[in-house]
């Protein structure tokens, strides 16, 4: 959470009063990203943070550190009736997240029940792809950084899986053999 009042040593005000809501879980992972704005040159230093509540949030960096959130990260599965009923809410938390190298509109969250989760800034409301990656928390993303449409997960089934998101399929598959 972030801490609200002014920070005179950076001459930088942390104020989140910008936020309609505000992330009470734990955050879990934060990006840097730089976006550019087509009715400006200006380039804008952005980051994004996920957290355990389930909300993905954009903080600005300028004069005030101010933050939108951007959405509450869904499970990205269809449901059964019976399946619902099960399950107490359809809010996902957030474990980590990437974004694209090569396309600073597209980023990847990973979920505490081991999906990916492929987004896009101009539509942050649906999910371009789901990926099922693991048993149990997806801890960390990474984009490749030889192959721009490669990216890896690793989660706490102790797997790391490279897909291909432009294809959409599991490249590879990684087993960890650790003996206990």
């Amino acid at each position: 959470m972030l801490r609200q009042g002014k920070d005179t040593s950076k001459g930088m005000s942390s104020d989140s009063k910008a936020l309609k809501e505000n992330p009470i879980g734990a955050i879990t992972s934060v990006r840097w990203i730089r976006k550019k704005y087509s009715l400006g040159k200006k380039n804008r230093n952005l980051f994004l943070a996920v957290s355990m509540d389930g909300l993905l949030t954009s903080y600005s960096l300028g004069t005030t550190l101010t933050g939108n959130i951007l959405r509450t990260v869904k499970r990205g599965i269809d449901l059964s009736k019976e399946q619902r009923n099960l399950i107490l809410a359809t809010d996902a938390a957030g474990m980590c997240l990437q974004v694209n190298p090569d396309n600073t509109n597209v980023f990847i969250v990973g979920t505490i029940e081991g999906q990916a989760l492929q987004c896009e800034f101009n539509d942050p409301e649906d999910y371009i792809q789901v990926y099922d990656c693991h048993y149990g928390p997806t801890y960390d993303i990474q984009w490749s950084p030889i192959v721009n449409d490669v990216f890896m997960t690793c989660g706490a089934d102790r797997r790391v899986i490279l897909r291909d998101f432009r294809k959409q399929k599991r490249l590879k598959l990684f087993l960890s053999e650790i003996s206990l």
